[in-house]
């Protein structure tokens, strides 16, 4: 069976399932209010007591629980007050079918900017094999089905999602078995294009500032995205996100940035392991998350020292003084970054041991945020050298050796392949 429920969870299982129904609003299963989050929070309890195949998402067990709930509350031969947990069982492992002989389908998911079209050269970026196109308003108009929105979406002014002529569309078609799966395949590469964009435009440039700030990104998340079906028909309603507003972007006089951007891609897409390239993939998106979030100081500090955990290997069994000599190590003043280091690492204890967050200021934000900086792109331009990151960790893991040692292991290594050849 694909679905198990452990037997002393089965009483608990079926208490969630009548608490979830008891959210819908009566004679329909939407939720209003406080019950969203009270639905919500009921199928993450399940989602902890329903076992259900590890190689589905989060998105998609969550999905399944839901769609299961729905139907038991819209099968009339079922009474929700003695529900067994036979019955329900047999849902989730019928929506789990539905979901399984879905064949993958192309969906087409729309992310709106306010990029001027004309000031953009490029009419795509690869990202992981994937094209994200440049599309303009008129393309949108020609192309997409946008049925009962397209009133509310095309104004002659624009609105306030900024549909607008003049502005830039990214066009991204991906393929999965619904439009979630889809949709958080696409979004995942345009964030990753965003959060790159957003790095060459601020790379080593520094901030000052007073009170509360906006986000330093020069290219904010979209406010809404739209999905289409294989036919560019809209499924389902606009996807709001919840962002300041986007700001308008001219790249005539500063075209370099979408230029170093391409050169970054470039560099990502030829790192041929997975595991090697995500490693660089979410060290841009969490450091995008730094320019989305400025105004939080001690956040952003986190946030960065994130980053050179991931760019350093840092694992359970690294220590922080590994850290300090591993981030030294790129760098030609070795003592100096690692004096400069050891300010942060004893920031971080204060926080983590007694949660003082007062102690970090904007000066801290730029100085790490250079160091991760130069230190992101100084392994990504050596990318090649490691070739994955288990060759990364062996140059950590031999910073100590000698010239003499690392003879002995080149001498022993050539030893090795020599008699594997026989």
């Amino acid at each position: 069976m694909a679905v198990t429920i452990k037997q002393q969870n089965e009483i608990k299982t079926i208490d969630y399932i009548k608490l979830a129904n008891s959210c819908f609003e009566p004679g329909s299963t939407s939720r209003k209010n406080a019950n969203i989050f009270k639905y919500d929070s009921y199928l993450y309890a399940l989602l902890n007591n329903i076992k259900l195949p590890s190689n589905l998402s989060f998105n998609e067990k969550r999905g399944i629980i839901n769609k299961s709930i729905i139907a038991l509350h819209d099968n009339s031969s079922i009474q929700m007050e003695t529900i067994t947990i036979g019955e329900i069982k047999e849902e989730i492992e019928r929506q789990y079918d539905l979901l399984r002989v879905q064949n993958p389908q192309n969906f087409f998911i729309i992310i709106p900017s306010k990029i001027k079209y004309k000031s953009l050269k490029k009419r795509h970026f690869i990202l992981s094999g994937t094209k994200i196109k440049i599309r303009s308003y008129k393309y949108l108009i020609k192309n997409y089905d946008f049925k009962d929105h397209r009133t509310e979406l095309f104004k002659e002014n624009g609105t306030k999602h900024y549909f607008h002529p003049e502005y830039t569309y990214f066009e991204i078609e991906e393929f999965g078995r619904n439009e979630i799966k889809a949709t958080n395949l696409a979004w995942d590469k345009f964030e990753l294009l965003r959060s790159i964009i957003n790095f060459v435009a601020d790379f080593r440039k520094i901030h000052h500032h007073f009170g509360r700030v906006d986000p330093i990104s020069l290219l904010y998340p979209p406010n809404f995205f739209l999905v289409f079906n294989n036919t560019k028909e809209i499924v389902g309603e606009p996807r709001i996100v919840v962002c300041h507003s986007q700001k308008e972007i001219d790249f005539q006089s500063n075209y370099h940035i979408i230029s170093d951007a391409q050169k970054i891609t470039s560099r990502l897409n030829a790192i041929n392991n997975g595991n090697f390239q995500k490693l660089f993939a979410n060290s841009f998106s969490i450091y995008n998350s730094v320019l989305d979030n400025y105004d939080n100081k001690w956040i952003s500090c986190f946030n960065l020292w994130q980053v050179l955990e991931i760019l350093t290997v840092y694992e359970g069994s690294s220590t922080y003084e590994d850290l300090t000599i591993r981030i030294a190590s790129h760098f030609k003043d070795k003592e100096f970054y690692k004096d400069v280091i050891s300010v942060f690492k004893e920031k971080r204890n204060k926080f983590v041991h007694g949660g003082d967050i007062s102690d970090f200021s904007y000066e801290d934000i730029n100085m790490i945020k250079g160091i991760t900086e130069q230190l992101l792109a100084h392994l990504l331009v050596n990318a090649p050298n490691f070739q994955d990151k288990q060759g990364l960790m062996y140059y950590y893991q031999n910073l100590n050796s000698t010239r003499s040692d690392l003879e002995k292991k080149k001498e022993m290594i050539d030893f090795i392949i020599k008699k594997m050849k026989k």
